[in-house]
């Protein structure tokens, strides 16, 4: 079928008039005065030939270099065919002109939209609109019907847009958005837990430490000694427990020493707890390749021994009967603006987690386990909270082949002089001398800490606040403060720097169950002597009070020694 310049002439204009909402502003009035120049009868216009009009419009078009744009003539033959549209579709511009619509409809289906049947809607509708991905692009596509001005059909135009950087950008809005959600509902979760674990750790000193004083009282043949030891051991686990709220919420305060996570997972291998996980799973077997030149690094090692042993525990219960849970450790060197970091990896042969699964396993009380037989669904939401209070991260794959936790936590630099674990017996000192202030603002943790320090030799004086421990300072003297860092009105850390002015060479123990961490490790760093955990056990309180008494005797020697 042969066109004539008339048709060719109605294409174009109808193509302009479509265009004109899409073009740039700026190029509006030139091509409204263009088309009309197009449009007049030769007769009745003056200037440029309607040939370089044309040639005119055909460069605007073609210099779109964000909007492909094909037009197609009655039969569906293209026409037109820009750079663009060339670059999107993968189709050289001599490629496409003349060929039909038809033959490479696929370039421009959707989810194999057949191109009739969008022909037949377009018939009705004169627009169809749709998105499509093609050769790594997100395209978004509207076909349009040409007429002429009798309204007759003369064509198909095609626009299409590459949006892939748009998709992108709302792809990255909401994870971000689910990150914040996340985040959210995890420090909501969290304010909650600690406020409840903080309660908790004060009723809990009571259940474990007046135990542990009628059993240092008894003998050793007494019948109550079994009921006390069993009310002592109930005591702890709740503890436990509580510390893993106070981890979740990321308020928990961490006592951070150079460990060696080799040490760590090799005494949770020997320890009780596996015993009993390989009794319910004897057929799982645990392989650990440890890294002989592992760093050093400084965490809680409480904490992170809670890690090991959570990401082991579930992955020999997501392998099942039988199958291989696989340690690994190794060290990672700095890249980049990342530092050197030590790896813990954790895989099992299990057959992996589901994707909606993966999305949830660190939230609070989320579990696929059987309630009360696996646990309460704290277990990788106090991992994940762990690591990320040490500043490290955790990774999660997982296949049909097996599951993969791998763990990165910062190591230690050189001239970090943080002290290194040490394993040391639970032993209770009992030539305690001296005097101690104990500063709490609850009545039971100033008679129970009162009544340990009596048993252990201890002279005591007890205040409730920290304007108190101040005031008492300022005519008294204690050779050890126990401070509370949670405390109404003055808090701990205010009551720290205030003693700390008066006196700069006094020995402060600092306490808590719940504390921010950075507050925490301003004061250690201002030069608070120690700290000890709430609950803490005589045998705690023993050996700070020991190690401070070394630390005041050292401290007199040295000046006696530079006075001489």
């Amino acid at each position: 079928m042969r066109h004539t310049p008339s048709c060719r002439h109605n294409t174009f204009a109808t193509l302009a008039n479509l265009l004109l909402p899409v073009l740039r502003t700026h190029w509006k009035e030139r091509l409204v005065d263009l088309f009309q120049r197009i449009t007049i009868p030769p007769g009745k216009r003056k200037g440029t030939p309607k040939k370089n009009h044309l040639l005119y419009l055909e460069s605007i078009l073609e210099s779109s270099t964000n909007t492909a744009i094909v037009a197609t003539d009655q039969v569906l033959r293209i026409k037109y065919f820009n750079a663009e549209a060339a670059r999107l579709l993968g189709l050289p511009k001599q490629q496409a002109i003349g060929r039909s619509l038809e033959e490479i409809h696929d370039r421009f289906a959707s989810r194999g939209r057949e191109l009739r049947k969008v022909i037949d809607r377009l018939r009705s509708r004169g627009r169809y609109h749709f998105e499509m991905w093609h050769m790594g692009h997100f395209l978004d596509i509207q076909i349009s019907v040409l007429r002429d001005s009798d309204h007759s059909f003369v064509g198909l135009l095609l626009m299409g847009r590459d949006i892939t950087s748009l998709k992108q950008a709302e792809e990255e809005k909401k994870k971000t958005l689910l990150r914040l959600q996340r985040a959210e509902k995890m420090e909501a979760i969290g304010l909650l837990a600690g406020g409840v674990a903080h309660d908790l750790n004060n009723i809990l000193s009571g259940i474990i430490n007046y135990p542990e004083l009628l059993l240092a009282r008894l003998p050793a043949d007494s019948e109550l000694r079994k009921p006390l030891q069993s009310i002592l051991a109930a005591g702890r686990r709740a503890a436990a427990v509580v510390d893993d709220l106070l981890t979740m919420s990321r308020g928990v305060a961490m006592n951070k020493q150079r460990v060696s996570i080799n040490d760590l997972v090799s005494e949770y291998l020997h320890s009780l707890e596996r015993r009993k996980l390989s009794s319910l799973y004897p057929d799982v077997r645990l392989n650990f390749d440890p890294d002989p030149n592992l760093r050093l690094c400084r965490c809680s090692p409480i904490h992170i021994t809670k890690v090991v042993m959570n990401l082991i525990s579930n992955a020999v219960e997501a392998t099942g009967t039988e199958g291989e849970v696989s340690i690994r450790t190794a060290n990672e060197s700095a890249t980049g603006t990342d530092a050197a970091s030590v790896l813990l990896e954790v895989r099992d042969t299990g057959p992996g987690i589901s994707a909606a699964d993966r999305e949830k396993i660190f939230e609070p009380f989320y579990s696929t386990k059987t309630l009360g037989r696996s646990g309460s669904g704290l277990g990788l939401a106090v991992v994940w909270n762990a690591v990320h209070a040490h500043g490290g991260t955790i990774t999660v794959q997982s296949s049909d082949q097996g599951s993969s936790f791998t763990v990165r936590l910062p190591a230690c630099q050189e001239g970090d002089n943080t002290e290194t674990a040490t394993s040391t017996e639970d032993r209770i000192s009992h030539q305690g001398n001296g005097s101690v202030l104990v500063v709490d603002d609850i009545a039971l943790q100033r008679e129970i800490a009162g009544e340990m320090l009596a048993y252990l030799g201890y002279g005591v004086t007890a205040v409730s606040s920290g304007e108190e421990a101040v005031e008492y300072l300022r005519h008294h003297t204690a050779d050890v403060v126990l401070l509370d860092m949670v405390l109404g009105g003055m808090d701990g850390a205010e009551t720290f720097r205030e003693i700390i002015r008066m006196h700069p060479s006094q020995f402060v123990i600092l306490v808590s169950g719940f504390s921010e961490s950075d507050e925490l490790d301003k004061a250690l760093a201002e030069g608070a002597a120690g700290f000890l955990k709430k609950p803490y056990s005589m045998v705690d309180l023993s050996q700070a009070l020991a190690q401070g008494r070394a630390e005041i005797r050292q401290a007199k020697y040295t000046r006696e020694e530079q006075c001489t």
